[in-house]
């Protein structure tokens, strides 16, 4: 499930996969410049999720 997710965002161009020459095989994932144009969108998700939380759980 996670190798399926990780394909769909490297297709969306949101991630970069990088396949490292070493012994076992590593692979190294990075947001692309695209990717990044998401963090203000997750961190006011984030924000939310916080101030969701106190109004539910009253914390």
């Amino acid at each position: 499930m996670l190798s399926k997710e990780l394909k769909e965002l490297e297709v969306n161009k949101l991630i970069r996969r990088t396949v490292l020459d070493t012994q076992p095989v590593t692979v190294k994932y990075n947001l692309t410049e695209y990717g990044k144009t998401l963090q203000t969108i997750i961190n006011n998700l984030s924000d939310w999720g916080i101030e969701h939380r106190k109004v539910i759980i009253g914390k």
